[in-house]
C-alpha cells in the first residue's frame, strides 16, 4: 500500500501519534473554535461555532476517537 502512495518517494522516518498526541490536537482544535465564540458572543457566527464544536467535540468523544490516528512520515523522493 504506501509504495502506491508514495511513487517516487521513499520513507526515511515515521512516527504513530499516541492517544495523547491525538486527544491533545483535537482538544485544541474544537476547544479553540468554542473558546472564540464564548469569548465573541456579539459575532453573528457565534452561535453556530459553538453548536459546530460541540458537535465535533461530540463525534470525537463518542464516535470517531478509538478508531483514528495519526501517521506522520518524512519521505524523499527517489527519482
Amino acid at each position: 500500500m504506501l509504495g502506491d502512495l508514495a511513487d517516487g518517494w521513499t520513507p526515511v522516518h515515521g512516527h504513530v501519534s499516541t492517544r495523547r498526541e491525538l486527544d491533545d490536537c483535537e482538544w485544541a482544535c474544537w476547544g479553540s473554535l468554542a473558546a472564540w465564540a464564548l469569548d465573541n458572543p456579539s459575532d453573528p457566527d457565534s452561535a453556530a461555532v459553538l453548536g459546530t464544536a460541540a458537535t465535533r467535540r461530540t463525534e470525537w468523544l463518542r464516535g470517531y476517537r478509538d478508531a483514528f490516528g495519526f501517521l506522520c512520515l518524512v519521505l524523499r523522493r527517489t527519482a
